[in-house]
């Protein structure tokens, strides 16, 4: 999902600079692999806990240019994620801001707009046009893992989509595992599972993996 403190600053320019502030930590630490955000999300919180030399890793990759100590750790955090995040892609922002500020968004609208784009269990369910005869158990998926499945069907961790829909294929040796078509929304699955336990187990060692072939352009 595109940072919220790059559109708000897209939007509004400097006049909402303050606004902006409030998303920018966030988006940062959200735009980490997840051991970076562990390691500056415990320095944040509290300094003299956190493994300095970790710490120091992480900026230095952004090209820090301070020694991180428990007084300029939240100022130096912020300072990378505004040059990451606004100036960065600033070349973007000015490309984009004069039609995103003729669509006069209030920040509630924005709001609303990234709310809905937020994947939820109950959303992606009513995405996907399950065969008649899935039992309710089938059609269940672990919180935590909504935005990887989106990931895999969509190529997006965020609903930007209106419908996925799973069929049943015969699929033979090696290829007898669950395959995306991204750019039509369809899961395909074999229909040679003894029982729903092993496909479960077999999908989420897919999803799990983070790592999927792209064969299909």
């Amino acid at each position: 999902m595109l940072s919220r403190a790059f559109i708000n600053h897209a939007v509004y320019g400097t006049h909402a600079t303050w606004q902006t502030q409030q998303y920018l930590l966030e988006d940062f630490l959200n735009f980490l692999n997840d051991s970076e955000r562990d390691i500056l999300t415990k320095a944040l919180q509290d300094f003299e806990q956190a493994d300095t030399d970790d710490v120091m890793e992480v900026l230095e990759e952004r090209n820090g240019r301070r020694i991180p100590k428990k007084e300029n750790i939240h100022q130096t955090v912020m300072e990378i994620a505004e040059k990451e995040l606004i100036q960065e892609p600033m070349f973007v922002i000015d490309l984009w801001a004069p039609h995103l500020t003729k669509m006069g968004l209030t920040s509630a609208e924005l709001d609303k707009i990234y709310e809905k784009c937020k994947p939820t269990p109950k959303r992606v369910i009513n995405m996907i046009s399950f065969p008649s005869n899935m039992t309710g158990s089938q059609k269940t998926l672990e919180t935590n893992m909504i935005g990887t499945f989106l990931r895999f069907m969509t190529g997006s961790d965020i609903i930007c989509t209106s419908k996925i829909e799973v069929t049943f294929v015969r699929l033979d040796g090696l290829s007898s595992h669950p395959v995306a078509h991204t750019c039509r929304g369809v899961l395909e699955l074999p229909d040679d599972y003894q029982s729903y336990p092993d496909f479960r187990s077999q999908f989420m060692e897919i999803l799990r993996s983070n790592v999927w072939v792209m064969d299909n352009v």
